[in-house]
């Protein structure tokens, strides 16, 4: 029989060596995730906090569970965006029939009093954000008033509460921005004229020097910082947030849009993901994201992939970041709910 105290020493011994080997490996492989939440639920909280105003867009291609949300938060949303009417190969206006269909639901449902906007693209199949299109569209005074009588009549027949012009790529062509601003106030006089609001949509890149008419309420995208064809990075960080802020201080209705999901890059290209693919794929590849301090957003790698994406918690500070930099609680619309 061995002597008690010897075996209780070398019980301690072993623990110990447990501890600083395979015991502290162990506790290494099983560390917990960085906290990260993709949930609808949650995105949409942390961006309604301290009463601020929230837009939602809703696609389309994914009706059922946009219209979970939209039920859910109706009564702390803004407005809902129905996007999108684009154009066919004739440069005629065409709405989706799923569109028709998530306008005609939210009427006749228990949120109706939610307003929606029927958003129109400068798309044409195989030509997305497509300069040929603006252009026939924009180019004279006559092609001005016509495009803009299809968009108020589309939008009327449809019971739209307002529209949102969501024309892009325009940078910085001058001369087609020019026309740009002469449709813009045609359409915003249509717009009056029928009693539907006007949100246009521009993207960070619209230069100073473009004056935009007062009416409309501007929105300004604050994101693809980074995409396809860029080094793997954020959708957004603060320092472009900031940016971004402070050129268009000035503009009178202005707001701010902000994107949830992220992108898989590989290589030069990237693959978009929205937040339930990133959740699938982080489950998929059991990996441990991180969050970058000076975006806060959230990457993690797997082969040779690097993912960034924005949850919840990114979201929030995106916001608190336009706010401190606007001066002001600024509205906020997601791209885009699912």
């Amino acid at each position: 029989m061995n002597h008690p105290l010897k075996s209780l020493a070398q019980v301690l011994v072993v623990c110990l060596a447990l501890l600083s080997g395979g015991c502290g490996q162990k506790a290494e492989q099983g560390k917990p995730r960085q906290k990260t939440d993709l949930s609808q639920d949650q995105q949409i909280s942390a961006l309604l906090k301290g009463k601020r105003q929230l837009y939602l867009w809703s696609v389309y291609w994914d009706n059922e569970s946009s219209l979970t949300s939209v039920y859910q938060h109706a009564g702390k949303i803004a407005a809902l965006g129905d996007f999108a009417a684009s154009y066919t190969k004739k440069n005629r206006l065409f709405l989706p029939a799923a569109s028709q269909e998530l306008a005609k639901r939210v009427r006749q449902s228990s949120v109706a009093k939610l307003p929606v906007y029927l958003t129109v693209v400068n798309d044409r199949p195989n030509d997305l954000k497509s300069l040929g299109l603006l252009q026939s569209l924009l180019e004279t005074p006559e092609s001005r008033k016509q495009a803009a009588q299809e968009i108020v009549s589309l939008a009327k027949s449809q019971r739209f509460s307002g529209v949102e012009l969501d024309f892009e790529k325009i940078r910085g062509d001058l001369s087609l921005w020019r026309k740009f601003i002469s449709f813009e106030e045609e359409l915003q006089t249509r717009c009056q004229k029928s009693g539907l609001q006007l949100r246009v949509v521009l993207e960070s890149s619209t230069p100073k020097a473009v004056k935009l008419p007062k009416g409309p309420d501007y929105v300004v995208m604050c994101y693809n910082l980074h995409y396809s064809g860029t080094k793997p990075g954020p959708k957004a960080d603060k320092a472009f947030l900031k940016q971004v802020a402070r050129k268009f201080k000035q503009l009178p209705n202005v707001s701010y849009a902000l994107a949830n999901g992220g992108f898989d890059f590989k290589g030069k290209s990237a693959a978009a993901l929205t937040s339930s693919q990133v959740a699938a794929l982080l489950d998929q590849k059991k990996a441990i994201p991180k969050r970058d301090a000076e975006s806060g957003a959230m990457h993690f790698k797997y082969g040779l992939h690097e993912v960034w994406y924005a949850d919840s918690t990114t979201l929030a500070e995106w916001a608190k970041t336009l706010d401190q930099a606007s001066g002001r609680q600024v509205a906020i619309s997601l791209w885009r709910i699912e």
